[in-house]
């Protein structure tokens, strides 16, 4: 009985050992499948936070990037400015994980990018948005963004949840093998305990793994029912209170329990250090989505770290738009008053230095005794590490964020900043662009008032310059029918002032020549008193005509090259009789070469003739001496007579109009004063130098500087001037035309004193007829007749023939087109009536024939 009692006491005990190692065998396999269905739940439901807030921020950067193009891709679309839509485009396809950019107008037609071809588009996300204007859509944009790297990092993490999930099993299955040898042990060790001790043992190890198994349990179960935004966090709690109780019971419970509890330690801390990355960059993520502005983003960034983390201190510094060398502290926190407000960027001094050289987030100790104090009621308190972070924009830094605290920063941060840096790159970028897109929209704004505000004051002044020019078209329409009327009334006054006065002159040459038998000394004297009187008259007639002409703007330029040696001696040749009347002798000095210029032939024998004039007459003894200079880029002609000087005080009155000393030196030299201020003008006009230097008593030395070229087109000049006499073979024959008697007597008288045969016409049509009958060698033509005046007269010639020479004789005031008309009919020499001499008259007519001859 006792020993059937002890076998079955043995075979109780054995049995019960044995029913010990079962249970504890199927407890332990029932833990390892639920451990490891828990571990495979959390692992996936790990992997699904993490895929979310992937995408999460995915469609954030999406958004971000079709926001920006949308705005920067507006000015340029309403402007039609594709080439710059271009430059966006394929800028923006730079961007890491933006595939393609395809900008449209509003009709769907394609202006900037290139859309993403379906059959090539692989996995992607698509973005679009309407670009829209004043509240109208006028285009659209699309961008395409890959998802190879929301792929990759869902490969990633089934990576890390297959390698988490093998290293339990493996620790598992290792813990199962040691409790079933070890449970073997025990059942041996059984048989000789007690049923006792086998409960105590039972309840010993079974208690603490139903524990653990629950609250893994509570794990799986904590968050099925809650959203994306709270399961990170929820998840966290849970495998801290995990991570908790398992550190606190390790050492109640087996070794068995203490290895699986080990691995299920290092499992929820790698799950919740997890879980915290993608929770934090989750949370900047989100900063950068919310906020709209640059200093928006920068302060909330910084509130967010500083009550995220245990940073003592924050700063974020931005680059200056107007120098991007500097940056500026836009937002702190806890910084001393001694910390830097701007940094340059390419000095790389301090801790920014090698963060802005690598542009990779750095994790910095401070060495005991460097640091930047940070204040607090206790003193001041030195930071132990920093982190800076630098953000780039198009491979430029744009800005530094740095902190520091008083402890060590977990190693996690440094991977954080590393996932966040790309997406903070380009929300930081676009808010920057943004801001300066908007400043540019307000400029362009108040540029586009100024202007609408400046083109009303222009219509209004346009309106009021339109209201003005028609009144000066009125006023300019009757200036110029005055203009003419004076210059008609000029003409016929010269016409009918000189004709007479040509009359009177030449009969008084005439008595005086044929007279000197018939008359008496007394009558000889009058008639040289009404000659000279005559001859004053019309020189003072000529001078207000010319200077009226000259202040009324009439007198025009003809530029031609000549000789000034030949005008010079036809000039002296005309005044030696003047000069040898007095008494005194006139002397022309000339170079040996012929001196050429380019001045206007008549005017400049004007200028010349009216001093030379005034030096004969102001001068009872010695002599005028002419003499010519050359020199560079011009010539002098110096006029120096031994006259009675001028005072130093009257110099700079001389070449005022009606200027002639005191009023003795009028009587006794008689003049209007006339003749030097008419040659001034003239000189001014051909920009020719006047200059005097005189001693009373002693003389006057006037200078006349000419140059010698004129930019002013050349023009054939009527005639060369030659002086000498010429002879023709035969007695030429000539046609006077003219209608006054007297002229047309006393110019027949001359030119038959010098063998010239003369036949004269009162009327033109009378000529022209002769002239198709028995043409002659040279005319002497009027202009102003009646019936057909001069011009008619030479329209109807040079329609016949083109052979005669033409020498015109006139009283009337020529314009430029009435001396062009002449030119272009082949008139070569044109003479003014009143002060012809007769053999300045015949000497040019011989030349002008024997230059037609030849």
């Amino acid at each position: 009985m006792a020993s059937k009692i002890a076998l079955l006491i043995g075979l109780s005990v054995i049995s019960t050992g044995i029913a010990l190692s079962a249970l504890s065998i199927l407890e332990n396999d029932r833990l390892v499948r639920s451990m490891t269905m828990v571990t495979n739940e959390i692992l996936d439901h790990d992997v699904q936070n993490k895929l979310k807030n992937d995408e999460l921020s995915s469609e954030i950067y999406g958004k971000a990037m079709i926001d920006y193009m949308t705005r920067i891709a507006m000015p340029p679309l309403w402007d039609l400015n594709y080439r710059t839509l271009k430059d966006y485009a394929d800028s923006m396809v730079q961007v890491p994980e933006v595939v393609a950019v395809a900008i449209y107008q509003e009709d769907g037609s394609v202006v900037a990018g290139k859309p993403m071809d379906r059959e090539k588009g692989g996995d992607l996300n698509l973005f679009s948005s309407d670009i829209v204007r004043n509240g109208d859509i006028i285009g659209s944009i699309k961008v395409w963004i890959s998802r190879e790297r929301v792929k990759s990092l869902k490969v990633e993490n089934e990576a890390v949840k297959d390698l988490l999930l093998s290293s339990f099993q493996d620790s598992s299955t290792h813990a199962k093998t040691q409790a079933s040898s070890r449970m073997l042990l025990m059942s041996l060790a059984v048989t000789i305990l007690t049923v006792l001790i086998s409960f105590v043992l039972v309840f010993y190890l079974i208690n603490p793994i139903r524990k653990i198994t629950s609250a893994i349990r509570k794990i799986g179960n904590s968050s099925t029912d809650r959203s994306v935004s709270d399961s990170g966090n929820t998840l966290g709690s849970r495998l801290s209170e995990l991570r908790t109780y398992l550190e606190s019971n390790t050492s109640t419970v087996g070794d068995e329990a203490s290895v699986l509890s080990d691995a299920l330690i290092r499992m929820a801390t790698l799950i919740e250090s997890h879980v915290a990355i993608h929770r934090a960059v989750s949370d900047i993520m989100n900063v950068a989505a919310v906020s709209q502005t640059k200093d928006d983003f920068v302060w909330n960034f910084v509130r967010l770290i500083m009550r995220e983390t245990p940073s003592c201190m924050a700063s974020f510094y931005v680059a200056r738009e107007s120098d991007p060398k500097f940056m500026d502290l836009i937002a702190s926190v806890g910084l001393p008053a001694e910390a830097p407000k701007s940094i340059k960027i390419d000095q790389l001094e301090g801790q920014f230095g090698t963060a802005i050289m690598d542009g990779k987030v750095k994790i910095t100790d401070v060495p005991p005794g460097r640091y930047l104090p940070f204040r607090t009621m206790a003193g001041n308190i030195a930071p132990v590490q920093f982190i800076t972070v630098p953000l780039k924009s198009q491979n430029k830094i744009m800005a530094l964020f740095s902190m520091a605290s008083l402890t060590s920063y977990p190693e996690n941060y440094l991977r954080i900043f590393y996932l966040v840096q790309e997406g903070m790159n380009a929300a930081l970028g676009n808010m920057i662009a943004g801001e300066r897109e908007r400043e540019l929209v307000q400029e362009l704004q108040a540029a586009n008032q100024e202007l609408a505000a400046q083109s009303e004051e222009l219509e209004y002044q346009a309106g009021e310059l339109e209201i003005q020019n028609q009144e000066l078209e009125v006023q300019r329409r009757k200036s110029e029918e005055a203009s003419k009327l004076k210059t008609e009334f000029l003409s016929n006054m010269s016409h009918e002032l000189r004709t007479p006065l040509n009359s009177i002159l030449a009969l008084s040459r005439v008595l005086r020549s044929e007279g000197k038998e018939r008359f008496e000394e007394e009558e000889l004297q009058y008639l040289e008193i009404i000659e000279r009187n005559g001859k004053n008259l019309l020189g003072l007639i000529n001078g207000i005509l010319d200077l009226a002409r000259i202040e009324a703007g009439k007198e025009d330029l003809e530029l031609k090259e000549f000789n000034l040696n030949s005008l010079l001696i036809d000039l002296t040749d005309s005044l030696r009789p003047i000069a040898s009347d007095k008494g005194i002798q006139l002397e022309l000095s000339l170079p040996n070469k012929p001196q050429t210029i380019v001045s206007d032939i008549d005017k400049l024998n004007r200028i010349i003739s009216n001093i030379a004039s005034n030096a004969i007459k102001f001068t009872e003894s010695g002599g005028v001496y002419i003499k010519v200079l050359p020199g560079g880029a011009s010539i002098s002609v110096e006029v120096e007579d031994t006259g009675i000087g001028i005072p130093e005080e009257d110099l700079e009155l001389i070449f005022d109009e009606f200027r002639q000393g005191d009023g003795s030196t009028v009587r006794k030299f008689e003049g209007t004063g006339l003749g030097l201020s008419i040659a001034k003008k003239y000189a001014d006009m051909l920009g020719i130098s006047l200059s005097v230097k005189s001693e009373v008593e002693r003389g006057t030395t006037f200078t006349v500087t000419i140059p010698y070229q004129n930019d002013v087109k050349k023009e054939k000049p009527l005639m060369p001037l030659q002086m000498e006499e010429i002879g023709i073979e035969s007695s030429p024959t000539v046609y006077v035309i003219e209608d006054n008697l007297v002229s047309s007597s006393n110019i027949r008288r001359i030119l038959v004193a010098h063998e010239i045969r003369t036949i004269t016409f009162s009327r033109a049509r009378e000529a022209l007829d002769a002239i198709s009958i028995a043409p002659p060698d040279g005319i002497v033509l009027d202009l102003m007749m009646p019936e057909m005046d001069g011009f008619e007269f030479l329209k109807e010639l040079r329609f016949k023939t083109h052979g005669i020479p033409v020498m015109v004789l006139t009283a009337k005031v020529l314009t430029s087109e009435d001396k062009r008309f002449l030119r272009d009919h082949e008139v070569d020499c044109i003479m003014y009536k009143g002060d012809v001499e007769s053999r300045i008259l015949v000497t040019k007519l011989r030349s002008l024939m024997k230059n037609k001859a030849t």
